[in-house]
């Protein structure tokens, strides 16, 4: 075990957390992410006049309330990711279903011209420079006709306005009401598919079901396999939580093995106090069997897409200003013409309204809940990758905008953790007979390679670059 010299640790900045890896340290600057590793009895001038250089003293403080400063003060709605809700409509009925818990009745849908008349207003809000489109509901196939006139009606737009690239299309779904010609209509307008599994039939259909309480699981894999002989790229969403965390290495090997998707998104259990998902969790157990899991999907293909854009961002020095695009990026449009900024929210009436103006300032004050504005994140290793998580779960967990999630704080730390760890195992010999090491980003670069981290084409990419910056 290592101990940093008393006279360098003295002169740190705010930002720098040191990580112990045994003969070396590392020395993260958080919000920068410059990291040096370091012998932990290095104390000579050289090793400080690097590690000024590099932004891990606390001359660096200055420098980063200038660009504190400037990331609070240049927010702009940008609204260039639409959630198409077609219906508030499902054909299950998952016992933890947030739209459930907020009473929605389950009997708006959108007609044709209702969600043509809201692509036309998206674009305009978006000056003609779109990124994404999530269609989503209830089940956006209930209202499957509506749904793929809308894919056509945006695809004939992209092309007559000649996009610089091609509108991020998918679609959320439980794929049981898919078949084969709509499938087609979606292959061939390069939508991508993400569909909700919770494991295999024994852990999936505990919770996601029809509303007799029947299993959805085999109707859920007879979808999937439509999607994918339909030759589209399929991905899973899996929410985690009581009813799966236990058996997660199996799950993630059955996914890897027979369904083979393109990626899969965890999705952490939200903080309603009464939701079934948090029931008896461990979520220290759960941060230990994701990484065990992770580290076994480089061997098998499989894209686990929440820690690797972590690590890319780590990586690559991008900072995160806001983790969800509630926060300046996206406009969620039900039908009614009723807007707001998170579909987490749907069935609650006073987050949605028809004044565009009040969705504007709505996203404002979820953009200032970014940790960079919180003066109790900056000691934290994963302030510049963190992003804040949910402002809606902090919401609902304290009924105050900006309250912060403990699970996902930890989730994040040891994300940035195994991340540096890992870096250092590879690059360990880099140190012999030096005092110090500085990453290049070519060997940054080459860690993601090694990870499989480099995959930029996947669904919700508007998403995943959002409120993207660097120092």
């Amino acid at each position: 075990m290592g101990e940093l010299n008393p006279q360098i640790k003295d002169q740190l900045s705010k930002y720098v957390r040191v990580f112990d890896f045994g003969e070396h340290l590392c020395l993260l600057n958080g919000l920068s992410l410059d990291k040096v590793f370091i012998k932990a009895d290095a104390d000579n001038q050289e090793t400080k006049d690097v590690l000024q250089k590099y932004n891990l003293l606390k001359d660096f403080d200055v420098k980063a309330e200038k660009f504190v400063s400037g990331c609070q003060s240049k927010f702009d709605p940008s609204f260039r990711q639409l959630y198409l809700v077609v219906t508030e409509a499902c054909n299950f009925d998952c016992k933890y279903c947030r739209q459930v818990t907020h009473d929605v009745k389950g009997n708006r849908s959108m007609t044709r011209d209702e969600a043509r008349l809201i692509v036309d207003n998206f674009f305009n809000l978006a000056e003609d420079k779109p990124r994404g489109v999530v269609f989503y509901g209830g089940e956006p196939l209930v209202n499957k006709e509506v749904m793929l006139d809308a894919v056509k009606y945006i695809r004939q737009k992209e092309s007559k306005l000649k996009l610089d690239r091609p509108i991020d299309m998918t679609i959320i779904t439980n794929g049981t009401l898919v078949d084969h010609d709509s499938a087609q209509v979606l292959k061939d307008n390069d939508v991508y598919i993400i569909m909700s599994i919770d494991g295999r039939a024994q852990e999936h259909d505990k919770f996601r079901v029809y509303a007799n309480g029947k299993g959805t699981f085999d109707d859920v894999i007879k979808g999937y396999k439509i999607y994918q002989q339909a030759g589209c790229r399929v991905g899973i969403s899996c929410t985690i939580g009581s009813h799966n965390y236990d058996n997660l290495e199996d799950i993630f090997d059955y996914f890897a093995n027979d369904l083979q998707p393109i990626n899969v998104g965890i999705n952490l259990p939200h903080d309603d106090h009464d939701n079934p998902l948090n029931d008896d969790l461990d979520f220290g157990k759960f941060c230990q069997r994701m990484f065990k899991i992770f580290e076994q999907s480089t061997d098998n293909n499989l894209y686990i897409e929440h820690i690797i854009r972590k690590l890319k961002l780590l990586f690559r020095h991008e900072i995160k200003i806001n983790d969800c695009a509630a926060c300046g990026g996206r406009l969620v449009a039900l039908p009614g013409q009723r807007y707001g900024v998170c579909e987490g929210a749907i069935g609650m009436d006073e987050f949605f309204f028809t004044d565009i103006k009040r969705v504007a300032e709505m996203s404002a004050e979820w953009y200032g809940t970014s940790p960079l504005f919180d003066d109790h994140c900056s000691n934290c290793a994963a302030v510049g990758v963190c992003g804040g998580g949910c402002p809606f779960d902090g919401y609902l967990e304290a009924k105050q905008v900006g309250h912060r999630d403990s699970r996902r704080c930890l989730f994040m730390n040891k994300i940035v953790e195994w991340g540096l760890e890992n870096f250092y195992k590879i690059h360990k010999n880099k140190l012999q007979g030096k005092k110090y090491y500085i990453p290049n980003l070519s060997d940054q670069h080459d860690f993601l390679k090694e990870i499989k981290a480099i995959n930029d084409s996947l669904p919700l990419r508007s998403s995943a670059s959002f409120s993207n910056t660097k120092l």
